[in-house]
């Protein structure tokens, strides 16, 4: 089993997961929804690199998640053996991993998630962030403020 980039040329990309099981020749391939910067991958060791710094912390993160991908993977094969197909494999691990996406209902949802991406993600600098928090503070202001002098 491997983890590669989906898309290595691009700035940010994915990672998926590439193994071949047994009797089928095209290999199964999985995304795990989580990217990173094809500079901060080993193409060598088929995971992140390691790193100083927050970078580093991110890194490790990610490893980690891609440890419990492969323990889930091994766990699926030794319960299924022979009989395992891409169909189940690909069920059972939407099922372990996804099963508590919960997509944002509202914008101020929707901009928290984004803060903490690009908070994960490193790519803005801390003043930047703090000025996209403060930005989200003054919509929640003025949105508490349209909902309490609407009376309609």
């Amino acid at each position: 089993m491997r983890f590669l980039l989906a898309t290595p040329k691009s700035e940010v990309t994915t990672i998926r997961i590439e193994l071949y099981l047994p009797g089928i020749k095209s290999p199964f391939k999985y995304n795990t929804g989580r990217s990173i910067k094809p500079e901060h991958w080993d193409l060598k060791k088929y995971r992140a690199k390691t790193m100083r710094g927050a970078q580093g912390d991110r890194n490790r993160k990610l490893n980690l998640i891609l440890n419990e991908y492969e323990f889930a993977v091994e766990r699926i094969r030794d319960l299924y053996g022979s009989a395992l197909t891409k169909d189940k494999l690909k069920a059972k691990l939407d099922e372990y991993f996804h099963v508590q996406e919960k997509k944002p209902e509202t914008v101020l949802e929707l901009f928290d998630e984004y803060l903490q991406e690009i908070k994960d993600v490193g790519t803005l600098t801390k003043g930047s962030q703090t000025k996209y928090r403060q930005s989200r503070d003054k919509f929640k202001r003025f949105q508490g403020k349209v909902n309490s002098n609407s009376k309609t």
